[in-house]
């Protein structure tokens, strides 16, 4: 099973619409915005014609029925899908990492900094994907990938 993330598009209705064809190419069982903004996700699920999972960052005042966190089942593995504004992940991963591990998590997948993020700490994988097509590095398409094949868990950053 696959899982695409995303996270802090800010409105880049350009960025999301130009993923449309990836998406297809990359065939994933979910895709996943991790706020801000969440009316992106809505435009993604339509360019995508697919489903979009979403939770709400600190820049999502008009959708507070999103939750702030969401836990997945990915194969047999559980993800935490979070923004990491309320887990002070600018300051660290700690906290972060701790919330994941109390929920039986093997992964948390964040936003906020707007920094690519991918390593093992403590048996959970800490996955932020980074800002959604990265002026800084035009290379970088601001994505992560989670995959689950029976229990491995492998992420990596687009």
């Amino acid at each position: 099973m696959r899982l695409l993330a995303l996270s802090d598009s800010h409105g880049n209705a350009q960025a999301l619409r130009a993923l449309a064809p990836f998406i297809e190419a990359l065939r994933p069982d979910h895709i996943a915005h991790l706020g801000d903004y969440a009316s992106d996700g809505q435009l993604l699920a339509a360019c995508a014609g697919r489903e979009v999972i979403q939770v709400r960052g600190n820049g999502d005042f008009a959708f507070g029925e999103l939750p702030a966190e969401l836990v997945l089942e990915l194969g047999a593995a559980k993800i935490l899908l979070t923004h990491g504004h309320q887990h002070a992940v600018k300051s660290g991963l700690s906290r972060l990492c701790e919330r994941a591990g109390q929920l039986g998590c093997a992964a948390a997948l964040f936003g906020h900094t707007h920094l690519p993020h991918c390593e093992k700490t403590d048996g959970i994988w800490l996955v932020n994907p980074g800002a959604l097509a990265d002026p800084a590095d035009p290379r970088r398409k601001g994505l992560a990938v989670l995959e689950a094949e029976g229990d491995a868990l492998r992420a990596a950053l687009l």
